[in-house]
């Protein structure tokens, strides 16, 4: 037999006491209570389905919701909700401030834009209206005009820490490196919780080589988000560069494990050794599976394919992909010219390299990646000049399309001009591997030899890989 006692650590009230605290308990029972979710509490999709099932019933709680479902990527139950706030309420800036933004993610930038200028017509200036601004002048390129845009939204709402964080990133696009690590330093001194900013320190301290500070800026973010799928996959890409194979599939596992995506199947697949074939291959294919209709899927098969060999299997297949789904066309065009130049197809190529250069316009980055890809391909290398000289005359001072200029310039045999474009992308990144490499390459055909393997050892202690990739391009150390 057990004994048990129990003893209260408090006394049972008294009749008086009890009679006295009715009224407050009334008040307190009259009072609704809610529970705030922490900043970087991800919906399951329990929760999900719960908010759809509660149907609005004011155009206050059609804006919220629509507002919760657009942060969490469930854009076309967004866009019906706001849809609804608009129908209910025509004079409500909030709801065409935060429709806009949901219809710029979609990449419906007219439809987005006529939005915001609605709201900014509607009454006194919205913060959302002028993130919304700052955010279709990034996709337009313009990143002064962003910078601004995302500054008059933080003077309007100081403690806007998403207007700050985008500022950071116009910075970034534009290698105003100090700057954007800067606003992502006041974010979070504002909150120190916002794994955001973190993570997007990860992101922009590899842009620049500096792996290892990525790395622990990713471990940073993972404290405060531990089963976020996009920082584990970022930190599995860090340890991949790092040349720490075995952990970095052990991150992939571990986000695969949390929510299985199509995007982290290809990231998987883009970081495996190039002789991997069949861990690629594997990866897209169940990549494939979740996400049938994915583009970045076809994309990405159809370089696997070409690397194994299968260059006319894999342009057959972008091709049917093409004349099946002809308004997304575009975005497959870039990859069907390198298959079509590494087959010797050079018509078609330049033809879809012209096409490309179209659609680019004055979008920096689009011509950049334009004079990039013919570059490493080796072809049209005085379009690819002319690309990257119109790119830069949009975005004056950008290391990446530096970089690319620079490369082109190797390739056609000034390399005089060549290092002096090097020494411009260096001295805006000091650690980044290709701008070393490139310029190491072409000192050492000027017979700078100690330069050159001064330059091409600090590419290598920087990336491991840098050897490989250059010799994909067909660019070997050698006199």
């Amino acid at each position: 037999m057990i004994e048990t006692r129990t003893r209260a650590l408090q006394p049972e009230i008294s009749a008086a006491e009890a009679k006295a605290t009715t009224a407050e308990l009334a008040d307190m029972t009259a009072r609704p209570v809610m529970i705030q979710a922490p900043r970087y509490y991800h919906p399951t999709p329990g929760d999900i389905t719960a908010w759809l099932a509660r149907e609005p019933t004011t155009t206050d709680q059609f804006v919220n919701r629509g507002g919760r479902l657009a942060a969490f990527g469930r854009l076309k139950e967004a866009l019906a909700d706001l849809d609804q706030a608009v129908a209910r309420d025509p004079s409500l800036a909030a709801a065409y401030a935060i429709r806009g933004l949901v219809r710029l993610q979609m990449g419906e930038a007219t439809l987005g834009k006529a939005d915001l200028d609605k709201a900014s017509s509607l009454g006194t200036p919205n913060a959302s209206v002028q993130s919304g601004l700052g955010i279709l002048a990034m996709l337009e390129g313009r990143f002064e005009e962003a910078v601004a845009a995302f500054s008059r939204a933080m003077n309007m709402s100081p403690n806007n820490t998403y207007a700050l964080r985008m500022r950071a990133a116009a910075h970034r696009a534009m290698d105003r490196m100090d700057k954007a690590l800067a606003d992502l330093d006041e974010v979070l001194e504002m909150d120190p919780k916002t794994f955001e900013a973190h993570a997007m320190r990860a992101e922009f301290y590899f842009s620049i080589g500096e792996v290892q500070k990525a790395l622990d800026a990713a471990d940073a973010a993972l404290v405060l988000a531990p089963k976020e799928p996009n920082l584990l996959n970022l930190r599995a890409g860090l340890l991949s560069r790092l040349d720490r194979r075995e952990d970095a599939l052990k991150a992939f596992d571990a986000s695969l494990e949390v929510r299985p995506t199509a995007a982290t199947y290809l990231t998987r697949a883009r970081y495996r050794l190039k002789s991997d074939l069949a861990g690629r291959l594997a990866d897209i294919a169940a990549a494939e599976k979740v996400e049938p209709d994915n583009l970045a899927v076809v994309s990405m098969k159809a370089q696997a394919l070409l690397d194994s060999g299968k260059g006319n299997q894999a342009l057959a297949m972008l091709d049917a992909v093409a004349k099946a789904r002809p308004d997304e066309a575009p975005y497959l065009l870039l990859q069907r010219a390198s298959v079509e130049a590494k087959l010797g197809r050079m018509a078609g190529a330049i033809k879809d390299f012209a096409t490309l250069r179209s659609l680019a316009g004055q979008n920096a980055n689009d011509l950049n990646q334009l004079c990039w890809t013919q570059a490493t391909l080796g072809v049209a290398l005085e379009a690819a000049l002319a690309d990257c000289e119109a790119s830069l005359k949009f975005q004056p001072k950008r290391a990446a399309t530096l970089d690319s200029k620079a490369f082109v310039l190797l390739r056609l045999g000034r390399l005089e001009q060549s290092i002096e474009t090097y020494d411009e992308a260096v001295r805006m990144r000091p650690r980044q591997a290709h701008s070393l490499y490139g310029r190491g390459l072409a000192k050492l055909k000027l017979g700078r030899s100690a330069e050159a393997k001064a330059d091409l050892d600090a590419a290598r202690a920087y990336l491991k890989s840098v050897d490989e990739e250059f010799a994909d391009y067909g660019l070997k150390p050698g006199p």
